[in-house]
């Protein structure tokens, strides 16, 4: 969480830049009187011990700057050195995007040209579903609005082809809010969620209400958050599609082997009959009928445990899915540590970090690679494209 009154403990020298994928304290600031925003914001600088820099016109007097760029200096000086925000700023009925970067002793920011409106027109659910190769739009609680589309249309222009294949057929449920409750306000506003009943990717109705406060890209063109918060999903969609392939071999595999088990079992009963019946008579007919059944049998268990393998790799692949890395997450580990991750919730888990750099290589590489030096490279490289279709180990 983000405060206005922070320790002089938290100021360090030359921090390394991250990218911070939290909410910035932007309503608190935009509702201060402008007088009380102004004092605030001077003792903030004073005790932070850095000025303030308009990259545009170059100007460093708070005085001479708008009641919004204030807002924006006050959010921006109450997270930490180093910290790059793109903050979107509501008022008077227009949004306003702003980015600041804190840089050494010098918080830059620029400013861009309101909007009326965040969402442009998007095209219907059965169009996304021709134009990306996707499952169908579900309403689930909440209804699919020209916005809600448009913000959907928007992500999956981001996606290359091969990384269109990884959401291949995929539903997209609209639903109210996150039934578990793990999507929270300013931290997540859609989910991939994948389970034994099926996998699809969720989109909240509060997704709309975070693009009010934050965006992704530049102020010349900016980005509403729900659209980079949806890429990030995507992205697990993405990186998960050999957990998904592995789960559909195995049940295929499963009943193979169930059938060939079977099959088993009744030449195994079939054969103890003929022997016990051999054993009787004497018969030579039947003795060279048992010999065949030994062979057989012998033939049926190699069958038997070259399926057993099979089932038992594809089944530990299926086990580890939602534990371990995938191979994708494994390479890109590789090239980031996990602590490096661009931001706090990127330093979570490796599939964490994965996601948040795949939506700023998206949709703010300048951003990434000043975070992350030469990790947008990689989302462009042969290795990448290979390990998002390489199978599970």
């Amino acid at each position: 969480m983000h405060t206005f009154l922070l320790a002089l403990s938290l100021v360090a020298p030359a921090p390394a830049p991250f990218y911070e994928g939290d909410d910035p304290p932007i309503a608190k600031a935009l509702q201060l009187e402008d007088k009380q925003l102004t004092s605030i914001l001077t003792n903030q600088l004073k005790t932070r011990n850095v000025t303030v820099k308009n990259v545009l016109s170059g100007a460093t007097d708070i005085a001479g700057m708008t009641h919004l760029e204030r807002a924006a200096l006050l959010a921006a000086a109450s997270s930490q050195p180093g910290n790059e925000n793109d903050m979107m700023l509501e008022a008077d009925g227009q949004f306003t995007p702003v980015e600041t970067r804190w840089d050494g002793d010098v918080i830059s920011f620029r400013i861009g040209a309101p909007k009326k409106s965040l969402y442009g027109e998007g095209p219907s659910a059965a169009e996304l579903q021709t134009k990306y190769g996707v499952g169908p739009f579900v309403e689930a609680g909440s209804k699919w609005t020209k916005e809600m589309l448009w913000l959907v249309d928007a992500a999956l222009a981001t996606l290359a082809k091969d990384e269109l294949a990884g959401v291949a057929g995929l539903p997209f449920h609209i639903m109210e809010k996150d039934p578990s409750n793990k999507a929270v306000r300013g931290r997540s506003v859609a989910m991939y969620r994948q389970e034994p009943t099926g996998t699809q990717i969720e989109l909240y109705a509060l997704a709309l209400e975070s693009d009010k406060r934050k965006f992704v890209g530049s102020v010349d063109h900016p980005v509403p958050n729900s659209v980079s918060m949806l890429v990030h999903e995507l992205a697990h969609a993405i990186s998960r599609k050999t957990h998904r392939d592995a789960q559909a071999a195995y049940a295929p595999q499963k009943a193979a082997y169930d059938a060939l088990a079977a099959k088993a079992v009744e030449m195994q009963k079939a054969a103890s009959a003929r022997l016990d019946e051999y054993r009787k008579t004497k018969d030579e007919a039947l003795k060279k009928a048992v010999d065949e059944d030994n062979a057989a049998l012998k033939k049926m268990q190699q069958e038997l445990n070259t399926a057993s393998k099979n089932m038992a790799a594809l089944g530990a692949a299926q086990r580890q899915g939602g534990a371990q890395p995938s191979p994708v997450e494994k390479a890109f580990l590789a090239k980031l540590p996990l602590p490096k991750s661009p931001t706090a919730y990127g330093r979570t888990l490796p599939g964490e970090s994965f996601a948040e750099c795949f939506r700023l290589a998206k949709l703010d590489p300048a951003a990434l690679e000043r975070a992350a030096p030469g990790i947008p490279a990689f989302f462009a490289s042969a290795e990448y494209k290979e390990a998002i279709a390489a199978p599970l180990k």
